[in-house]
């Protein structure tokens, strides 16, 4: 990745598989990993464990509703 200025950001690894966070354009920095942990994810940890535990909580609060 070409830098936008100055030196190229160094990657940042993936708060719950420990992988490199994939680049997208000049974003570095991943996807939000909560509710998993309070870290930084990447594009398939956010798909495969990020996004499905927050649906099943957002169903578990409704359904104590």
């Amino acid at each position: 990745m070409k830098p936008l200025f100055g030196k190229p950001p160094k990657p940042i690894d993936c708060s719950i598989c420990g992988r490199p966070i994939d680049v997208h354009g000049a974003w570095n920095d991943g996807h939000n990993a909560w509710p998993v942990n309070d870290g930084r994810c990447c594009t398939n940890c956010n798909s495969t464990v990020v996004i499905p535990r927050r649906i099943m909580d957002l169903v578990r609060k409704e359904n104590l509703q």
